[in-house]
C-alpha cells in the first residue's frame, strides 16, 4: 500500500478568507513540475482539502479522469490525528492514496507514520511517497510506513 502526501503549492495572501486563497504563479509552476512525478505513482483515491489552493493543486496534477477524488472539508485545518483517521477509513481494495493538504499536518503525518523520519524541508508543493507496512488501511498507525522518496521543489525555480 502506498500513501502520497502532498502539500499544496505556494498560496497568495489574497483571498476573501484563508480557505479561498489561490495559488501564486510560482505555486502553479511548482505543482505543474511535480505532475510528471505523480502520474506514474497512479493514485487510486485522492483525498483533497476543500480549500481553493488544494483544489487548484489537484487540478494542476492533471490526474487520470477515472481517479476517485473526494473533496473533504475536514482536511482543511486537520491535525495529524485527523489525517490518520481519514486514511484509516479508506477501503481495503484501494492500493494507493494521495492526500492533498496543508502544513503543518502534512509534514507531521509523514514524520508520525515513519516513526520520526527527519524531513529537512516540506515547502509548498512537496510530495512525500510512503510505503505502508500494513495490509489494511485501518491498521495505519505511527511507525507503520517508510519514506520512499521526498520531492521538494527548487526554491529558485520560476
Amino acid at each position: 500500500m502506498r500513501l502520497l502526501v502532498l502539500r499544496h503549492g505556494q498560496a497568495s495572501n489574497a483571498g476573501a478568507s484563508d480557505a479561498e486563497r489561490p495559488l501564486t504563479d510560482s505555486g502553479r509552476a511548482a505543482v505543474a513540475a511535480l505532475a510528471p512525478v505523480v502520474e506514474p505513482l497512479d493514485p487510486d483515491l485522492v483525498l483533497c482539502s476543500s480549500a481553493l489552493r488544494t483544489r487548484q493543486t489537484l487540478e494542476l496534477l492533471a490526474l487520470d479522469p477515472g481517479v476517485d477524488v473526494r473533496l473533504e472539508d475536514g482536511l482543511y485545518g486537520a491535525g495529524v490525528d485527523e489525517l490518520i483517521e481519514f486514511v484509516r477509513l479508506v477501503d481495503d481494495d484501494v492500493v494507493s492514496v494521495l492526500i492533498v493538504g496543508h502544513n503543518p499536518a502534512a509534514k507531521d503525518l509523514v514524520v508520525e507514520l515513519t516513526g520520526g523520519e527527519r524531513i529537512p524541508s516540506f515547502r509548498p508543493a512537496t510530495l512525500a511517497v510512503l510505503e505502508l507496512d500494513v495490509t489494511r488501511w485501518w491498521e495505519v498507525a505511527p511507525a507503520t510506513a517508510r519514506l520512499v522518496s521526498l520531492h521538494v521543489p527548487d526554491p529558485h525555480a520560476e
